[in-house]
């Protein structure tokens, strides 16, 4: 079984890892309806695993640098758990998000110790998910 979670676990990572390197946009363009396709569908109380292959920059583990935002540019109140050197779980609002809400994640490069002070145009990474009532 242990070994069963564990390859789930990294395939989830390889699959996280690669989308965020090539779907980072920056942070300060504006979020566009017309990006609905490109949105993960998840469940109302969707947790996100996030691993840091170099680890984390502790400094920054905070909501100024992980953060969700809806499609208003609302602030989503969700909750940041450090689970190890390397992996940060961000858990959903009490309620849960909202059925039909798109929502963004940002995640500041700079937390991963890999990207700390690499001068880059892009300052994070961007997920857009969206929750659905069959999911």
């Amino acid at each position: 079984m242990k070994k069963k979670v564990w390859l789930f676990s990294s395939i989830f990572t390889v699959c996280l890892s690669t989308y965020l390197y090539f779907h980072s946009p920056n942070v300060y363009q504006d979020i566009k309806k017309t990006d609905i396709d490109l949105y993960q569908t998840v469940e109302r109380n969707k947790e996100w695993v996030i691993v840091f292959d170099k680890g984390i920059n502790e400094l920054l583990l905070n909501s100024d640098n992980i953060y969700v935002l809806d499609d208003r540019n609302n602030h989503i109140p969700v909750k940041i758990q450090r689970e190890d050197n390397s992996t940060i779980k961000i858990l959903p609002p009490k309620e849960g998000y909202k059925t039909g809400t798109n929502y963004y994640l940002f995640i500041n490069k700079d937390l991963d110790i890999e990207h700390l002070g690499r001068d880059t145009q892009q300052k994070e990474y961007k997920i857009a998910f969206k929750v659905d009532k069959n999911v």
